[in-house]
């Protein structure tokens, strides 16, 4: 499972996804049980599923697929998430979709529209 949350929602706050993620540790038995399964992600700048001022198009159901027939988590599929101009659809500005609890850091050098400009720290 991948839950993902926009830290801009206005319908319901992105704590409370923490707090589930969090639960569905002690409910489980533990972090590790846990994230066999399931990864969470912020979405910095991004409301209630879409909008707001970041990246909020990207695609999860090829992320969980590569997961679930490959092995391969989401967290290490190098997933970027981009903000399309709402005329044309081109891409304008991209952010590296990181594993909670990091977040993209610009790198402090490099467009700073472009994923490659940033990296996934703690805060």
């Amino acid at each position: 499972m991948i839950l993902a949350h926009g830290t801009n929602d206005w319908a319901i706050s992105y704590k409370g996804s923490i707090k589930y993620f969090n639960d569905v540790a002690t409910t489980v038995g533990g972090a590790s049980t846990r994230d066999a399964s399931m990864e969470f992600f912020l979405q910095p700048g991004v409301q209630h599923c879409a909008g707001g001022v970041g990246p909020d198009t990207v695609d999860l159901v090829d992320a969980v697929a590569k997961w679930r027939e490959g092995g391969t988590k989401p967290s290490t599929q190098n997933i970027v998430a981009t903000k399309l101009d709402s005329t044309t659809k081109a891409p304008v500005l991209a952010r590296p979709l990181c594993k909670y609890p990091t977040f993209p850091k610009y790198k402090g050098s490099g467009d700073v529209n472009s994923a490659d400009s940033y990296s996934c720290q703690s805060s």
